[in-house]
C-alpha cells in the first residue's frame, strides 16, 4: 500500500476474491481519522465492537465515516499514480498462486527499494 500511494508500483495484481472493504473512522469530537483495511465478514463485528471504543485523542465517540470495496480503492490509487491494474481470477492457476502466496495482492515495482 506505501509503496503504491508512493508511485512505486508499475502493475498492481489483485485477484477477484479478496473480500475486503477500505474503511474510514472519524470521531465524532475532534478532528481524529484512521484508514483501515478490513475483511468484509469480519465487518459487523468490528462495528458492534466500535461502539465501546473511544477516540484515542479526545475519548471522543468513532464512527465509520466511508466504507469502500478494497478493488475500487486500489483502482482509484492506481489511477492517480499511473499504475496498472490487473485483477485475476482465483479460477486460474497464477490467480490460485498470488492468492495463497500473497492473500490476493502483488506488485511489480517501477524501480528498486530500500
Amino acid at each position: 500500500m506505501k509503496y503504491l500511494q508512493m508511485g512505486a508500483v508499475d502493475t498492481l495484481i489483485i485477484t477477484d476474491n479478496i473480500n475486503m472493504s477500505r474503511i474510514t473512522l472519524r470521531c465524532n469530537n475532534c478532528e481524529f481519522t484512521q484508514e483501515m483495511n478490513i475483511k468484509n465478514d469480519e465487518l459487523l463485528k468490528f462495528e458492534e465492537n466500535l461502539k465501546t471504543k473511544a477516540c484515542p485523542e479526545c475519548e471522543g465517540m468513532l464512527y465509520i465515516d466511508n466504507k469502500e470495496d478494497i478493488i475500487e480503492y486500489f483502482a482509484r490509487l492506481c489511477e492517480e499514480s499511473g499504475t496498472e491494474l490487473k485483477i485475476v481470477s482465483t479460477d486460474t492457476e497464477e490467480g490460485s498462486q498470488i492468492y495463497k502466496a500473497f492473500k490476493g495482492i502483488a506488485a511489480i515495482l517501477r524501480y528498486k527499494l530500500d
